[in-house]
């Protein structure tokens, strides 16, 4: 996965995410069953944390339906 911080022009590289979500300067993503957060400036990702652990967690298939009000 690839983003790119539209200020500055600079992409950030990292194929190992399979989610990833930015809120203002805050960047959420999923690596490897790990949630991390980090902010975002120009320089990149600064002070990033991982927010939980999922790897403990058994994998679930729930059927999901969604209701259109056409």
């Amino acid at each position: 996965m690839s983003a790119i911080h539209t200020p500055s022009g600079k992409t950030i590289n990292h194929p190992e995410w399979e989610w990833a979500d930015l809120g203002g300067t805050r960047l959420d993503w999923v690596s490897q069953g790990l949630l991390y957060a980090a902010a975002l400036d120009d320089t990149g990702l600064t002070n990033a944390k991982t927010l939980h652990d999922f790897n403990d967690m058994p994998f679930e298939a729930i059927r999901c339906t969604v209701l259109r009000a056409d």
